[in-house]
Order: structure tokens, then C-alpha cells, then sequence
């Protein structure tokens, strides 16, 4: 009795472990997703409502899921403090992403902030659309891992559990 119960614990554990691998991938699959839309709706206000860039960073930190969500507003909180290097702080929060996100991703992103504020409209918008450019492409990359790897991770972690099953009994 205890050997069956001992035997389904030890595949729901190494279930899990690939389940939640798998779930990761689609986590940050889904960040980039937002991630890509906040920026082409950030291009958008700014090119055409001409919205301070405070007041978007703000108003788009209440509208996304976490953890854009605390990037947004604290980067606005940031925009309005003078003494502070708003790049500087843009990239100390990005860099904050990386468990979500990886390092190439989080390196699109700080090229971002470094020109934000620096230019004209039109500039600004072409910043904006290379970088969503850039961080479409990690998305495609994610969703493409996450199809590759997802079902390898579950698969993975019920047969490794099996595996141990059978050296353990």
C-alpha cells in the first residue's frame, strides 16, 4: 500500500516539475505578447495624442498584467523626478524582468528607454517600432519554444518519475 502511494507521489512530483517548466515557457511567451502590444499602443499615443510620456507610462501601468505592470509605474515615476537619469532607471527596471524574460529580450528593452524622451515625434515612433520589431521576433522565438519544449518538459517529467518508479521498486 505505501509503495503505491510512495510511487504516485514521486510521478505527480516529477510531473509537476515539467508541467511548471512547460508553464514558464508559456508565461513568458505570454509577457511578450503584452510586452510587443504595449509598446506598438505606447507608438501610437505618442505619435498621435501626443501624450506626455509620464501620463502614458502611468495610464499603460494600470491597464497591463504584472510584472509590466510595476515596470510601467515605476518607470513613470521616474519620468517625473528630475534628478534622475530616466534611462538609467528604465534599465534598472527592465533588468528587473529577467526572471521572465531572457537577456536578449531585457537588451531590446534598455535600448528602448536609452532614446525615449531624446526625440522628436517621428523619431520616437520609429524608436518605438524597432524595438516592438525586435521583441516580435523574440515572441516568435518563445512561441516556437514553447511548442518545441512544452510538450518535451510534460513528457519529460512523467517518464522520469516512471523511470525512478521502476529503479525504486
Amino acid at each position: 500500500m505505501y509503495r503505491w502511494i510512495g510511487a504516485a507521489m514521486i510521478i505527480g512530483a516529477a510531473g509537476w516539475m515539467g508541467w511548471s517548466e512547460s508553464a514558464a515557457l508559456r508565461r513568458k511567451a505570454a509577457l511578450l505578447r503584452e510586452l510587443v502590444a504595449s509598446l506598438e499602443r505606447m507608438e501610437r499615443e505618442l505619435t498621435f495624442r501626443l501624450t506626455p510620456l509620464p501620463e502614458l507610462l502611468s495610464r499603460l501601468g494600470r491597464e497591463v498584467s504584472e510584472p509590466l505592470s510595476t515596470f510601467y509605474l515605476s518607470c513613470a515615476r521616474y519620468a517625473v523626478e528630475p534628478e534622475t537619469a530616466f534611462w538609467r532607471s528604465w534599465q534598472k527596471e527592465a533588468e528587473k524582468l529577467l526572471p521572465d524574460l531572457d537577456r536578449p529580450a531585457v537588451e531590446s528593452l534598455c535600448r528602448l528607454g536609452r532614446g525615449l524622451g531624446r526625440y522628436d515625434g517621428e523619431g520616437e515612433s520609429l524608436l518605438l517600432k524597432t524595438a516592438a520589431a525586435e521583441l516580435r521576433e523574440h515572441l516568435s522565438r518563445a512561441e516556437a519554444e514553447n511548442i518545441r519544449l512544452g510538450k518535451l518538459y510534460r513528457t519529460l517529467g512523467l517518464t522520469v518519475g516512471a523511470f525512478l518508479i521502476l529503479v525504486l521498486i
